[in-house]
């Protein structure tokens, strides 16, 4: 049986990912420049937005290691669930987006 990080990494790893990952990660993009400028950390949040609109392709890997810490969904897509995994892409790239986007704290 694979280790929590073995599956991580395969996850962070699948080609198949490139295409939801990098859709997700444009839809929070669009998400984060349409958002309230007052909302804690939106410079820093829109500087990730324009970049990931700039070129996506650039975030994907950044993106899949990222998200590849939300355990449930590394396990749904290491067992063969894919569509309950990308149905919760969306919400795993939002969940991280501070993250990436360098805000350690408000």
């Amino acid at each position: 049986m694979a280790t929590a990080l073995e599956d991580a990494s395969t996850f962070a790893q699948d080609p198949l990912l490139v295409g939801p990952i990098t859709a997700a990660v444009v839809s929070q993009g669009l998400v984060v420049m349409a958002e309230d400028p007052a909302v804690a950390g939106h410079a820093q949040r829109a500087s990730l937005a324009m970049q990931v609109l700039a070129v996506p392709s650039d975030f994907n890997k950044r993106f899949s290691w990222a998200v590849s810490n939300d355990g449930v969904l590394v396990a749904a897509w290491v067992s063969g669930n894919k569509t309950t995994a990308l149905n919760s892409l969306k919400a795993a790239v939002a969940s991280v987006w501070n993250a990436v986007a360098g805000i350690t704290q408000y």
